[in-house]
């Protein structure tokens, strides 16, 4: 309790400290205080309590009057807030702009208000802040000071704002502005809120009603372009009823609900979505939306870091994903690719280290000791031996007709022959299949293959943008080419370009719709590797107003599944289906390959102790003979 009441101290000598000493309380009607100290209170309890700990208090006061009303106010509000952290600011003290998600304006004036200045501040944010003030108020011009307020308010899309309005002698109001209404259309109308009620009665809803609900088919401007098969615009002239495609309908389903018309512009020189620069310069819908040119866009608008820096995004609605697509060619082998074809690489590997681990032994026994050499091979001609060596490892017969006399040099000479054998009649069996089955080289399936198979990516100015971050783009491993054509313009130049190697990046709904529009199945692969995952919003300009409508919306739709469900309608992907070919096994694989080698290996461990055997024998044959004579 002690330190409830020196946090009040504190709070009160910080109010005179800011504002000014206090005005004589006979100055001040105590019953008017007491009412407005007990309606700001239950603002706090209604709304900022439960969504907050903290709100601002900025004064800005011209009169005395107000001055003095506004120092009793606040130490009538603050005893009973020590719940609740409250920044204190006044225009005329080192003010610095600083506001909150609640925020509370005490003022006298129009002008007093202006001096404030929260718009400039408030519009480079995603979110609406609730702004409540307190009118100390002449009565003879309340109502226009009023309706310059809220047509600021409007100016920089400031809509959860409620006024307390005080006059000499009459009781306090509530106000607050619709933008949209039947008479008129992006105008701010005062209406009172406190009409045949009291304010401490309200909910919070009443308090700060939901104002977008209804636009009395006030017209909304969108930024929007033909991205079949997202969104059709109609034909010049007509309706924007005849929208087609899958946003085309989320927009005309948005248009019933909330009752508004719906006019577009195009984006000029064909911008389309627009790009953010890195000198923070925008273009296209993007600069549409910062100029308040337009109040949305969509049209397969990705949702980004960089675009939401500029703009504000709504909820995701939709996710497909990109992917890299190349023509359904099958080249020919080449003519080294035949000769190795029949194994893959560790097999080659393998049978390259043991021929070069024997050529080298024969090397190193001819430079150190050459009684071990003509020991194991019965020869001292390296020449003869590495000939023979080779040879044998091409499944080709021995040059010389002398054989080893050793059981270990004969052992390791069948051995290796046995080995040379397998290998000769595996490759011959695989490669007459592959001469006969007139195979050909499969469409990559990987952005690595796209790389080592020296492709060029066929993209636009947007699509570039995004794929920028790509590992196999940042570190050049792959050749772009950027060209002025539309989402799906890639397509139409992989066909007219067979010969060579070039693939494009798009999301994959766009492959789907090119193919099913212009029926041409089975002339495209997708490669079954995934890019990144796209998920699409629509973009509105920073602050906006249309925002908190939307989102929830369009959570709806997305959880209803009604979104999918046009998707489905749009999209026909079944030719995708992968129908699975039937792949013909290589007669050798790495597996087997390893079972022999480890058999080998134990039957070489058995050679090697036997050889051990024979030398200790032949050492005790050669002492007893000696010993004899």
């Amino acid at each position: 309790m002690f330190l409830i009441s020196v946090a009040t101290v504190l709070n009160l000598l910080l109010i005179e400290q800011i504002f000014g000493k206090l005005l004589p309380i006979n100055q001040v009607d105590d019953r008017d205080v007491d009412e407005m100290a007990r309606c700001v209170r239950h603002f706090n309890a209604e709304v900022f309590l439960g969504q907050t700990s903290q709100v601002a208090v900025v004064k800005s006061v011209e009169s005395s009057a107000a001055n003095g009303y506004f120092s009793e106010l606040l130490s009538e509000i603050l005893k009973p807030w020590n719940d609740m952290k409250i920044r204190l600011s006044d225009v005329g003290v080192d003010y610095r702009h600083e506001y909150d998600y609640f925020n509370i304006l005490l003022i006298d004036s129009y002008r007093s208000f202006e001096k404030i200045q929260p718009g400039p501040i408030a519009k480079t944010k995603d979110f609406s802040e609730y702004y409540l003030i307190i009118y100390h108020a002449n009565s003879s011009t309340s109502q226009n000071e009023m309706q310059k307020i809220f047509e600021y308010c409007w100016r920089y899309y400031m809509v959860n704002v409620a006024v307390l309005l005080k006059l000499e002698n009459q009781t306090i109001s509530l106000y607050t502005y619709y933008p949209f209404t039947l008479r008129q259309c992006h105008k701010p109308q005062i209406v009172t809120l406190s009409h045949g009620k009291s304010i401490r009665n309200l909910t919070r809803l009443e308090l700060y009603p939901e104002k977008f609900n209804n636009f009395h088919n006030c017209t909304i401007m969108a930024a929007l372009w033909n991205v079949p098969p997202y969104l059709m615009l109609p034909k010049a002239g007509t309706s924007f009823h005849g929208m087609e495609g899958m946003e085309g309908w989320l927009l005309k389903v948005l248009a019933e609900l909330f009752n508004f018309h719906l006019d577009y512009k195009t984006p000029p020189n064909n911008e389309q979505r627009g790009l953010v620069k890195k000198d923070g310069s925008v273009t296209g819908a993007i600069k549409m939306l910062n100029d308040h040119i337009a109040d949305l866009s969509l049209g397969s608008f990705r949702c980004t870091l960089e675009r939401s820096t500029a703009l504000s995004p709504s909820a995701t609605f939709y996710q497909t994903m990109q992917v890299f697509t190349v023509l359904a060619r099958r080249q020919p082998f080449q003519s080294f690719e035949i000769l190795t074809y029949p194994f893959d690489i560790y097999i080659w590997t393998m049978w390259l280290m043991l021929t070069l681990l024997l050529l080298v032994f024969t090397f190193i026994f001819e430079r150190i000791h050459i009684p071990t050499l003509h020991f194991i091979y019965d020869v001292r001609c390296t020449s003869s031996i590495n000939i023979n060596i080779i040879a044998t490892s091409l499944g080709q017969p021995a040059f010389n007709t002398l054989q080893p006399q050793r059981n270990f040099a004969r052992y390791f000479t069948t051995m290796w022959a046995l080995m040379t054998f397998l290998l000769r009649s595996t490759y011959q069996s695989s490669l007459y299949d592959f001469l006969n089955s007139d195979k050909t080289v499969q469409p990559p399936n990987t952005a690595a293959e796209l790389a080592a198979r020296k492709f060029t990516l066929i993209v636009n100015v947007a699509t570039s943008d995004s794929f920028s971050g790509i590992p196999i783009l940042r570190n050049k491993q792959l050749d772009l080419k950027i060209m002025n054509i539309t989402d799906a313009g890639g397509y139409p130049i992989l066909e007219a370009n067979p010969d060579k190697n070039y693939a494009t990046g798009t999301p994959r709904d766009f492959l789907v719709d090119y193919v099913n529009s212009y029926h041409k199945y089975g002339v495209f692969h997708v490669l079954e590797e995934t890019i990144f995952s796209q998920q699409l919003c629509v973009y509105f300009s920073k602050h906006s107003y249309l925002l908190p409508s939307f989102d929830r919306v369009l959570l709806n739709l997305r959880s209803f599944g009604l979104i999918d469900h046009w998707a489905r309608q749009v999209f026909d992907d079944r030719f995708l289906e992968q129908t699975g070919e039937e792949r013909i096994p290589l007669a050798l694989g790495i597996s087997q390959l390893w079972s022999i080698f480890k058999t080998c290996l134990i039957i070489d461990l058995l050679a090697v102790m036997v050889f051990v055997v024979e030398i200790v024998y032949y050492k005790c044959s050669h002492r007893k003979l000696n010993s004899s004579k």
